[in-house]
């Protein structure tokens, strides 16, 4: 019993140890808060709550578990930023550049309003229930067991895109565009259905 216990200890301790610490760098927070401007930077884990952000870059940088809740991120760049766990409640994604963001698991269904451009963006597991997506750009993203129930898919750009696995039930999808894209069986069938796009492109794409 006496091993036993030790054992025990012994894993809670290497949880313990071992998991991930967020705690953003408050040199980089300041640089943000001062200029709108700050690549490759540490926000793991800040408050940003908000904040404005408009027109801000943050490329490349680690935002995983930030609360952006109200923030104003109109025309922010966000390519290749880390952006896990992040909080998005109400915030404003008016023409937010997310490529090749890793945003994997966020919940969008309280984003206030999303015009983004979500190309080549990791998307798995994602929550769009119920929200309103008409002409995104979501080319090459990685959909992959993301919830798009009832989500309005209007002309979104899906071509490449990876939606194996993501749950369709009641989304609308005219003219959504599909090009190229992986379904499962069931979501191939429900796009053919309900007006997507198999064949041509529709709209010229330059982003």
């Amino acid at each position: 019993m006496q091993r036993y216990n030790v054992v025990i200890l012994c894993i809670l301790a290497f949880f313990f140890w071992c998991r991930p610490v967020f705690a953003f760098d408050q040199q980089h927070l300041e640089i943000l808060q001062t200029t709108k401007r700050c690549e490759e930077c540490d926000l793991s884990g800040a408050n940003l709550e908000g904040v404005c952000l408009e027109n801000a870059c943050l490329a490349g940088s680690d935002l995983s578990d930030a609360n952006l809740s109200k923030a104003d991120l109109q025309n922010a760049v966000l390519y290749n930023c880390i952006l896990v766990g992040v909080k998005l409640d109400s915030a404003n994604m008016t023409h937010t550049k997310l490529q090749r963001a890793n945003l994997a698991g966020v919940d969008f269904s309280q984003v206030t309003y999303i015009r983004a451009n979500f190309k080549g963006a990791n998307l798995q597991g994602a929550n769009f229930e119920g929200v309103d997506m008409r002409q995104n750009s979501m080319r090459k993203a990685d959909l992959r067991g993301a919830n798009l129930q009832k989500a309005n898919l209007d002309w979104v750009r899906l071509q490449g895109a990876d939606l194996r696995g993501a749950d369709l039930t009641g989304a609308s999808m005219s003219n959504t565009q599909v090009k190229g894209a992986l379904f499962d069986e069931q979501g191939r069938e429900y796009a053919r259905q309900h007006g997507a796009n198999f064949e041509h492109d529709r709209r010229v794409d330059t982003n």
